[in-house]
């Protein structure tokens, strides 16, 4: 999904928004002592009037795909 061609893909309003759950669970991770469970990020969405459902799986490997994408390098050097 993150490649260096893909830029001109047009992503579905499910897939942004898919996005952005992955960011803010990795946010969540990486910032607070505290992590929000699929469960609870699942009712977020619901919260949210979006009537997306994401799987964790599909959570999981959105995560993974924006790690991947910045070389795992979450806490650079200042």
């Amino acid at each position: 999904m993150f490649t260096d061609t893909a830029y001109h893909h047009m992503w579905s309003q499910h897939e942004c928004r898919l996005v952005v759950m992955a960011s803010l669970k990795l946010a969540i991770k990486l910032n607070e002592s505290r992590t929000l469970n699929m469960e609870d990020m699942r009712k977020l969405a619901l919260s949210l009037g979006n009537g997306s459902n994401y799987s964790a799986n599909a959570v999981i490997e959105m995560e993974y795909d924006i790690l991947w994408k910045l070389n795992w390098n979450v806490f650079p050097p200042t």
